[in-house]
């Protein structure tokens, strides 16, 4: 009855609203069928579906960052304070400063090098989503936590695990043992890691 009113009445914004109403969890499924009917962005039941399909995405995305933020306290406030400065609150990246945590395999991808990283710092061009970020368009140099006598191992492995499930990253956490074991591993190093070094770490 819902896709029969959708192809008779794909103008009219009450219909459209009547019927997005009556689809709650089923919306994602029935905006494809709707768009394989008719793909015009223009018709207002489109239109209402895309709004519709954003504003859900919207809310999930809230959530998580709530329950994130419960979960990971010292993790939300370290990169409250530091992190979100170069590399955005929405994960993204910041223009002249650092590449995006969001959908980065650096992130979401081998811990071990994630951690060393953050630990020792980065120097040099990176790439992250087929993208090279290189000076001028990043500062080139990201600096380490090793030495910082005031962020402990557990402060960094929650703000690893946070940006390892924000945004649209869903990989699992870092716990306090594995960034004791990189920095056991990192003693008496100096030099931040270039990204050559790290794919051969």
């Amino acid at each position: 009855l819902l896709l029969t009113l959708a192809k008779k009445f794909p103008d009219n914004a009450f219909v459209s609203d009547a019927i997005i109403s009556n689809l709650e969890g089923r919306e994602a499924s029935f905006y494809k069928k709707i768009m394989s009917i008719d793909a015009d962005s223009n018709l207002v039941i489109n239109r209402r579906f895309k709004k519709t399909m954003e504003d859900i995405t919207k809310n999930q995305i809230n959530r998580n960052l709530k329950q994130l933020k419960a979960q990971f306290p010292k993790g939300v406030n370290l990169f409250e304070t530091i992190c979100k400065t170069c590399h955005g609150e929405d994960g993204n990246g910041v223009t002249s400063l650092a590449p995006p945590l969001n959908n980065s395999k650096w992130v979401t991808g081998d811990k071990n090098k994630l951690i060393a990283i953050v630990l020792q710092g980065l120097t040099g061009a990176i790439k992250v989503n087929n993208k090279l970020y290189e000076p001028p368009e990043i500062s080139g140099e990201m600096p380490g936590l090793y030495s910082n006598d005031e962020i402990d191992d557990e402060t960094i492995a929650q703000v690893l695990s946070f940006i390892r499930k924000n945004w649209s990253n869903r990989s699992g956490d870092v716990s306090t043992k594995e960034v004791a074991k990189i920095r056991k591993k990192l003693n008496g190093r100096e030099k931040s890691f270039t990204v050559e070094e790290l794919n051969g770490w």
